[in-house]
């Protein structure tokens, strides 16, 4: 139970709808998803499930480091990469880059979490 205060209102549905922000900011915290006040009173909330992968599909962009400057790479689908953009010092810059490349071609954003391990940054690919 949170914070004993997920009781539904009158006419309103159960859990998750019912959690006021109070009780969201107490228990859950704005860092694991987005609160959202609506017309009624009634606080939402979504939390963003985390997308990881072996191997980004053909055509995705990845962000990558060499420790010293970031690159933007593009997957060619048979497991090796197509370095897009290199050198770059911020990683704000190279991930700006990448965002817009991926939105501009209607791909998805990745960036590695490990060996043979990526998660999604962002979805531009049609669902």
């Amino acid at each position: 139970m949170h914070c004993g205060m997920n009781a539904a209102p009158a006419g309103t549905p159960g859990w998750p709808r019912a959690l006021t922000r109070a009780c969201l900011s107490t228990c859950m915290g704005d860092r694991n998803g987005r609160v959202e006040a609506r017309s009624d009173g009634v606080s939402e909330f979504l939390i963003r499930q985390q997308i990881f992968t072996a191997s980004p599909p053909c055509g995705d962009y990845i962000l990558g480091s060499t420790g010293v400057s970031w690159n933007v790479d593009r997957t060619n689908g048979d497991g090796t990469v197509m370095r897009i953009s290199v050198g770059e010092r911020n990683k704000k810059s190279a991930l700006a880059a990448l965002l817009s490349l991926a939105e501009g071609d209607k791909t998805d954003a990745w960036e590695p979490v490990g060996t043979n391990s990526y998660r999604l940054i962002k979805r531009h690919r049609p669902r």
